[in-house]
């Protein structure tokens, strides 16, 4: 795969984003001229084959019948008289649309999601001096950019959180994340990872490919090009870091980062967020057995809540509902896994340049917009609320999300929260080591690192 690091979607489905693009449109206009309908183009003509096919097969194996394996791809195993995600797709092509970033939507989520957007001619003209703002600030070089943010550092992080242009994201996410620096200073180590031997890990990455956005058109094609390039970037890194090796919750991660950019590209950006970089902590705690730093998020997430709202912290926890119930795939997959794609592309640009306490703020003021739907709540509904999509402020354009969790101060709360946290897991490993006596030994030099002991949430 071959990319320049700009673009709303990889290189690799760009043209099959473009046809599927004019096809709703075309459709829509031929019908409100009515007039006849044009003969059906090839790639009509092959996905209504394709459908027939299906079914025939489905109808010559009988349903309710044994699964049986039909491809190496564990995923595959599939009772019979049963669609596939693609099949099931083709099979409503006639109501379905691509939205601006390549995902697979109803009408009427197309209509939603263009109204969430829409912008008066004023606001566009505002929007063409922002691209050229950030025309002129990337400069030709990484060097040019980053000369631009040491001396202007207020300026690049008002403008990145307007929102990085479309056409320029993919490329200043590799500068932003270290990524472009570490693939220029390691030649060719991503393709020696692809000689790699197989490993066990494989057949975990294969049962979760098929779970990653399967409603974008780059990834909803079993073994197609979005997969499989999901799966070398996955495997190489399981390879380039065999102690993280691979974890769920990376697909998502890589799945946004290849939509912007070439696998290798991809490789090295997913390598500088876990394994750190000039601007950024390292993130593989996320990922490490015990998830340790995923642990210090959820302790420091659930105190800042109380802190910044007692009343509604004070009932969560009174029903026994803590942060590990829902909000972990907010921190180890930077909301990609939760958001709607417009306001997660806001959410990871500003991620990508101020790092995880952004993460932090978007949730305390998704949970605060629901605030008057969550107090007084059972147990049930709480739990059902805080895992779905249902934040008022979703419904609503990005920028309302952004100016309602950038208002939340943050920064020297999750110092000391980070600080609070350390005491308390040093003073539990203290107490277990004096339990095991001498015999038992102290905490290895990886335990000190990340210590995964785990901590008091607060008062019952």
């Amino acid at each position: 795969q071959q990319g320049n690091g700009v673009g709303t979607c990889s290189s690799n489905g760009q043209q099959q984003q473009q046809q599927l693009l004019q096809e709703p449109e075309q459709h829509a206009q031929q019908q409100q001229q009515q007039r006849v309908p044009a003969p059906p183009d090839r790639q009509q003509i092959n996905q209504q084959q394709q459908l027939q096919q299906s079914q025939a097969a489905v109808a010559a194996r009988g349903v309710g019948s044994e699964a049986r394996s039909i491809s190496s791809d564990p995923d595959y195993e599939l009772p019979q008289g049963k669609l596939t995600e693609t099949q099931v797709l083709l099979s409503h092509a006639d109501k379905l649309h691509l939205d601006r970033y390549g995902f697979i939507v109803t009408a009427a989520e197309a209509r939603a999601r263009a109204a969430r957007t829409r912008r008066t001619s004023a606001q566009a003209k505002q929007e063409l001096r922002h691209v050229a703002k950030w025309r002129g600030m990337l400069g030709s070089s990484r060097e040019e950019f980053m000369a631009y943010a040491a001396a202007r550092p207020t300026k690049l992080k008002r403008r990145v959180r307007k929102g990085i242009p479309d056409e320029f994201r993919g490329l200043a996410w590799q500068y932003l994340s270290g990524g472009r620096e570490l693939m220029q200073q390691h030649p060719g180590h991503y393709a020696h990872l692809l000689t790699s031997r197989s490993d066990p890990v494989d057949l975990e990455i294969m049962r979760d490919l098929n779970r990653t956005f399967p409603n974008h058109v780059f990834f909803h094609q079993r073994q197609g090009p979005g997969q499989q390039s999901l799966f070398h970037v996955l495997r190489a890194y399981s390879a380039h870091d065999r102690q993280v090796g691979y974890v769920q919750g990376m697909g998502f991660v890589t799945a946004i980062l290849l939509m912007y950019m070439s696998e290798e590209e991809a490789f090295w950006t997913l390598t500088a967020l876990l394994k750190g970089s000039s601007l950024h902590p390292p993130l593989e705690g996320m990922y490490q057995a015990g998830m340790p730093l995923l642990q210090q998020c959820l302790f420091q997430f659930h105190e800042l809540l109380k802190q910044e709202q007692p009343k509604l912290g004070g009932h969560l926890e009174q029903e026994g509902v803590v942060p590990s119930m829902y909000c972990t795939h907010w921190f180890n997959t930077i909301f990609a896994y939760s958001l709607p794609f417009e306001q997660l592309l806001r959410v990871w640009d500003v991620f990508l340049l101020e790092g995880m306490k952004v993460v932090f703020r978007v949730g305390v003021a998704l949970v605060l917009s629901a605030q008057e739907q969550l107090l007084g709540a059972p147990f049930e509904r709480l739990v059902e609320g805080l895992n779905g999509r249902k934040f008022s402020l979703l419904a609503r354009h990005p920028d309302a999300l952004m100016k309602a969790a950038l208002r939340i101060p943050v920064s020297r709360r999750l110092e000391l929260l980070q600080l609070q946290y350390q005491q308390q897991v040093a003073a539990a490993q203290e107490a277990a080591a004096a339990a095991r006596g001498s015999s038992g030994g102290g905490s290895t030099p990886e335990e000190a690192r990340y210590p995964v002991v785990p901590v008091a949430m607060g008062p019952s």
